[in-house]
């Protein structure tokens, strides 16, 4: 698999981009439920941009929510954006974890994009969040419809370009087996039924 190979021997964050339609968002639904059945992560935090424009302290708080237990939840809670910034950076680069950013086209605004922006210095914010977990154990998967150059200090050039069905070669499977590993997969969750 060229993904997990990238995110194994080139860094742990990677860009993963390709035209609308090309499957972007399946393949990370499907990737994220297969490393956690098969323990290559031992989690997700799943962040799409479509759905809204998720900010910094709205990220910090979905993952301190997965990542924490419920005393040390409400402990993060009454820190300040940095020092809760520090701590999930500490926890999640000790810990075998998945973040995905999806459809990152809408932060900046572009074409036929849905309009889930972010201004400059929250992209920053979130830049900053992402260069703490380079070269940590929590692996980052970026996905958009372009190569999304304010996050190339992240992601460095551990890019993959999604060409339409390709992606089931990318993930070691035939056509037929593809299929049917996303076959009961629903709209909302893209959780297996099965």
């Amino acid at each position: 698999m060229r993904i997990e190979k990238g995110l194994i021997r080139e860094g742990n964050i990677l860009m993963l981009y390709g035209m609308g339609g090309t499957g972007k968002t399946t393949l990370l639904r499907y990737l994220q439920d297969w490393w956690v059945n098969t323990g290559f992560v031992a989690g997700v935090s799943y962040f799409g941009y479509d759905q809204r424009a998720w900010t910094l302290p709205q990220i910090l708080f979905g993952v301190a929510r997965d990542v924490l237990g419920e005393v040390e939840l409400r402990s993060f809670q009454s820190l300040s954006i940095p020092a809760q910034m520090g701590q999930l950076v500490q926890v999640l680069r000790s810990q075998d974890w998945l973040l995905v950013l999806d459809n990152l086209e809408s932060v900046t605004g572009q074409a036929l994009a849905i309009m889930n922006t972010l201004d400059a210095e929250e992209q920053e914010r979130v830049r900053e969040f992402l260069v703490g977990l380079s070269g940590g154990r929590t692996r980052v998967l970026l996905g958009s419809r372009r190569r999304e150059d304010w996050l190339r200090s992240a992601s460095g050039e551990n890019v993959y370009e999604l060409r339409g069905l390709e992606w089931a070669g990318a993930i070691g499977f035939g056509a037929e087996g593809a299929g049917a590993a996303c076959e009961g997969w629903g709209e909302a969750g893209g959780d297996s039924e099965g």
